[in-house]
Order: C-alpha cells, then sequence, then structure tokens
C-alpha cells in the first residue's frame, strides 16, 4: 500500500512540475507586452494561473488523502477477525422518575 502511495504521489508531483515550468514560461513572456495595460493584465493572468495551479494541487492532494484513509480503512477492515454478529440484549424498562420525597409522583414546578 505505502508503494502504491508513493508511485500516486510521485505522478502527481511530476503533473506539478510540468505545471509550474509550463508557468515559468508564460511568465517569462511577459517582456513582448508593451503597452501598460496589456503588461497590468498579463501579470493578473498569470497570478491567477499559479493560484488556479495551488488550488489543483490541493485538491489532487485531498484527494489522494481520502483514497489512502479509504484503502486502509478497507485493509484493516479485511484484517479483523471476521466474528458473528453480537446479540443485542433486550433494553431494561425506564424506571419512573421519583421526586425529592423518594415516592413515585414528580414535583411539580409552578
Amino acid at each position: 500500500m505505502a508503494r502504491s502511495t508513493r508511485r500516486r504521489m510521485e505522478r502527481l508531483q511530476v503533473g506539478w512540475v510540468e505545471s509550474w515550468f509550463a508557468w515559468w514560461r508564460y511568465c517569462n513572456q511577459i517582456e513582448g507586452a508593451s503597452p501598460l495595460s496589456k503588461f497590468s493584465e498579463r501579470e493578473v493572468n498569470t497570478v491567477n494561473q499559479a493560484l488556479q495551479l495551488i488550488s489543483e494541487q490541493s485538491v489532487d492532494v485531498l484527494n489522494l488523502l481520502e483514497n489512502v484513509a479509504v484503502d486502509v480503512l478497507h485493509w484493516l477492515d479485511k484484517q479483523a477477525p471476521q466474528s458473528p454478529a453480537p446479540s443485542t440484549p433486550p433494553c431494561p424498562a425506564a424506571a419512573p422518575a421519583r421526586g425529592a420525597d423518594g415516592g413515585g409522583r414528580r414535583d411539580r414546578v409552578t
């Protein structure tokens, strides 16, 4: 299970590195934008792309953690000794409420 998790994490990391290098190449193209408005638009796009990468990577890690948790729980369930379902004892009858004098009547607050 650990080996499988490590392989999945490595695949995620390879994708992340490729995405960050593509982002870096995009950042280096900003020099060609001459008017200030184009330059500002390009900078905002760069920041938005970085935020998108961070968001996607966070979701990827959370999905991996969730999958690992399910796998571990499944493995633990298979490791647990199989025993017959326990019989549920009958519920005892609820005892009547007693008042302050110990009798069977309840004191009423008015």
